[in-house]
């Protein structure tokens, strides 16, 4: 993820690229006669959207034992990655934000099988509230669980972005453009807007 900032005249922006391995935020400034002044050099850190993947996968092991499902990606590859496919698809929506609803995570047929199998005392725990498979087809997360997938990168990500915007060069920011694939969340989206970061 990138986030640009841009300053026109007295107006700074930043720009956050929010990619799937990092974030990279960059500060520039629009001169007044309409050309890019770079104000801070890029900054970041492994805060991308592979972040929340590798949660969500955390939490698979958590339900259904860590050493099947180690089994299961080296046995059905492709299977694998279609899960992980809809789930890259599903933290993107906007099911997320609204803390009535439950975000759908279609599973293959090979995993229900699994699913099956595995008798999970962590899927008891959590209650059909926050985690439950729906028709053998889908895992279902509530808007909590999915936003627990989430906190560990958007704590990152503002920590990183309140320092920067500290520093007493970088006060006039008033823009933030939030640039690449993890920016196409509305769950980012809503959390750097209501977090007011800046």
């Amino acid at each position: 993820m990138l986030l640009i900032i841009l300053l026109h005249l007295s107006l700074r922006i930043s720009a956050l690229y929010c990619l799937g391995g990092t974030l990279d935020v960059t500060v520039h400034a629009i001169q007044g006669e309409g050309t890019i002044k770079e104000i801070h050099k890029v900054t970041g850190g492994p805060h991308g959207g592979i972040k929340v993947n590798k949660q969500f996968e955390s939490l698979l092991d958590e339900l259904f034992g860590a050493e099947k499902l180690r089994n299961y990606r080296q046995k059905y590859r492709s299977d694998w990655l279609t899960l992980i496919n809809d789930f890259e698809a599903k933290k993107r929506g906007k099911r997320i934000v609204d803390s009535g609803a439950m975000t759908n995570i279609r599973l293959p047929r090979s995993f229900v099988s699994l699913v099956n199998e595995t008798q999970s005392r962590a899927m008891t725990q959590y209650g059909s509230s926050q985690i439950k498979l729906k028709n053998n087809e889908y895992l279902a997360l509530s808007s909590a669980m999915m936003t627990k997938l989430f906190s560990p990168t958007l704590e990152c990500i503002k920590d990183h972005l309140k320092k920067l915007l500290q520093q007493p060069r970088l006060s006039k920011v008033k823009t933030m453009l939030l640039v690449g694939g993890f920016a196409d969340s509305a769950f980012l989206q809503n959390e750097i807007k209501r977090r007011r970061v800046i």
